[in-house]
């Protein structure tokens, strides 16, 4: 039994109203068939005489509230607890493990995140006749390789092709009025004039716009990997904006002349017709020279370009910083001389005055490199290829994300006149760790005259006053670490600490920073994998641990269950009644964990063990219908119910 994830908040007349679900299955021993009729309130439809033939079948039929209305999500499992059939709402899912296919039905269909269940073997998406709206679908499907429309398909929602990066054919019924594909497999929108997808995994190398087509849909040619030349013909008005992200093959985009809004040079850019604006800049070159007629960049060029190694910029550019992130693999950049802006020193980017050095190249080659004297600000630092770097005592202030692609940066020394990491402009002790991804880091030292931070024997990086622990570096090789007693806050100084086995939290730490996971955060412990012991001191205010969990001081919340902590079942203490978002994030030992049903709030992050969801199952001791309150959902989840049994 699972539940979904949807968020609570429904008219106070339909609360009054009490669902009734009642499952009657009739299993026939003889032919292994099993005839399983539900009959349910006006509130949810109704589902009669539906046969499948196993020899065994689990059910179960959960009323999933909305703003809206109301949802029903039915499920039909195998004996061995497989999900093999799914309906949510009007939409059903059938998977067959035979042909590695789902098949989609139901007149407007929502691909939830449910249907992750499947995602990892699923090789072809059927549509079938009837299907009229695809509204939105979940970005899974990893081996997915053919998508199949029928003839009443109407819309398309574009978040069906997110992430499809195995996709090979799309296929549409020659019957079917808007949408048609042609002999490579690219799908096109009719009544739009607009090319919709290439698949990603298509074996062309050039491509032609047909002449009819006057637009192409942002993520196009998203992930094409054998994509080299795109031409473009005189009719083409529509938008660029992202159309070549991840393109890494791309050589060329050719324009034809007759073309009243865009241009295209012989690099292979592409541009306004005045050339004022750039769009697009094929990835697989490896030199590129912006024109000395380019005044601004357009929502920003396509994403990445990793063929390119260097790239130059004209006297006038004033734009080096709003486009240089695109290039993952520069060894070089390279300013007109006279620029009133930049100028460049053995590839590296310094503002005119040198005062700041704005960015070093990710590829460039050396190991080390020598701060100029005159530079006090470093914004992008992000050399891939440094293993030591010196900070002089001229440096003022760092950016936060300055080291981000230093992955093989082992020493870090830090001399007097540092003052703190600047975080788009804003001074502040508290922002995070500026050395995530700095893996193989495994000592920073500062210089004792320094005021404003402090190292320890172990190479940790503190402020001067030692009440925040920036970070402890991640290739230190500590198995235990004790955070003295003046520290009040942690936010994310341990990521990436592999080796370390045991924290001890001192006496005065008022905040540890744990979940939160999106897409620009991490979790707080997050490569922390042989972490099992978490110790905090009896005199703390804010917290406490029991046999090296984390809770905070009231008992009354779950902070942290560490990520290498063995045993494979947990309760959950009566007294808690919060369990902090990715509390139990990369334990690799649970196999069951048993909650009371006086927790506050549920959702999923709280028990995901890995970026995939929850590893455990999970035993709830209310009912199912107390657990309807659940925000977030994943099918290939077990939740049990004490009201069934457990």
């Amino acid at each position: 039994v699972i539940c979904l994830k949807k968020k609570v908040l429904i008219p106070a007349a339909v609360l009054s109203i009490v669902l009734i679900v009642i499952c009657v299955v009739f299993f026939n021993k003889k032919d292994g068939t099993a005839e399983v009729t539900v009959s349910q309130t006006e509130e949810t439809a109704t589902t009669e005489a539906a046969s499948v033939s196993f020899s065994e079948l689990i059910f179960s039929t959960r009323p999933q509230v909305t703003q809206e209305a109301t949802t029903t999500v039915n499920e039909i499992r195998d004996k061995n607890g497989k999900l093999i059939e799914l309906t949510v709402g009007e939409a059903r899912f059938l998977y067959s493990a035979d042909t590695k296919t789902l098949t989609v039905s139901g007149e407007t269909v929502v691909i939830p995140v449910v249907t992750n269940y499947w995602g990892n073997n699923v090789e072809k998406i059927v549509f079938e006749k009837g299907v009229k709206v695809i509204d939105e679908a979940f970005y899974g499907f990893k081996k997915l390789r053919t998508i199949q429309f029928s003839e009443t398909v109407e819309e398309i929602n574009e978040s069906l092709f997110y992430e499809k990066k195995s996709l090979e054919k799309i296929v549409v019924s020659p019957a079917n009025k808007r949408y048609y594909t042609d002999k490579n497999g690219n799908l096109y929108d009719s009544t739009q004039n607009m090319l919709l997808r290439m698949p990603p995994l298509s074996k062309q190398s050039e491509y032609s716009l047909p002449e009819e087509i006057t637009g192409i849909d942002r993520y196009a040619f998203e992930f094409c990997e054998n994509l080299k030349k795109v031409n473009i013909g005189e009719k083409f008005t529509g938008s660029i904006y992202l159309v070549f992200d991840y393109c890494p093959s791309l050589e060329k985009i050719s324009v034809n002349k007759n073309n009243p809004n865009y241009v295209s040079d012989t690099q292979g850019a592409i541009y306004n017709k005045s050339m004022t604006e750039i769009y697009a800049v094929p990835s697989n070159i490896e030199e590129f020279t912006f024109p000395s007629t380019l005044e601004s960049v357009y929502n920003n060029i396509n994403y990445p370009l990793t063929g390119i190694k260097t790239v130059h910029f004209p006297k006038n550019c004033d734009y080096a910083e709003e486009v240089l992130y695109a290039f993952q693999n520069l060894e070089s950049v390279v300013v007109a001389k006279g620029n009133k802006n930049y100028l460049t020193e053995d590839g590296v980017l310094f503002s005119a005055d040198k005062s700041q050095l704005l960015y070093y190249p990710p590829m460039k080659e050396g190991t080390s490199y020598k701060i100029p004297s005159t530079v006090t600000v470093i914004e992008d630092f992000g050399g891939k290829n440094l293993k030591i770097i010196n900070i002089p005592d001229n440096v003022r202030f760092i950016d936060t994300a300055a080291f981000f692609n230093c992955e093989n940066l082992e020493l870090l020394t830090i001399g007097k006149g540092l003052e703190d990491f600047e975080d788009d402009g804003e001074f502040s002790f508290e922002n995070e760790n500026p050395f995530l991804n700095c893996k193989k880091l495994k000592r920073i030292v500062v210089d004792r005259g320094n005021k404003h931070f402090k190292s320890d024997i172990y190479g940790a990086l503190y402020s001067a006053d030692m009440k925040y622990l920036l970070t402890v570096p991640a290739n230190s090789g500590i198995k235990e670490y004790t955070v003295p007693d003046s520290v009040v806050t942690i936010v994310s100084c341990f990521v990436n600490c592999s080796s370390i086995e045991v924290i001890n939290f001192g006496s005065s730490v008022e905040y540890i920073s744990v979940g939160e996971k999106d897409t620009e955060t991490v979790v707080g412990f997050e490569g922390c994998d042989s972490l099992r012991e978490v110790n905090v001191s009896p005199e703390n205010a804010y917290f406490e641990s029991v046999d090296g969990i984390l809770y905070s001081k009231e008992f009354d919340s779950l902070d942290l269950y560490p990520p290498a902590k063995k045993g494979t079942t947990y309760s959950l203490p009566s007294n808690i009644t919060r369990i902090v978002d990715f509390a139990f994030y990369n334990n690799k030992y649970l196999e069951k964990v048993f909650i009371h049903k006086d927790i506050e709030s549920y959702h999923y992050s709280q028990f995901a063990c890995d970026d995939n969801g929850l590893m455990f199952e999970l035993y709830y001791e209310g009912t199912q219908e107390e657990w309807r309150h659940v925000e977030e959902y994943d099918v290939d989840h077990k939740i049990y119910y004490k009201s069934k049994g457990f």
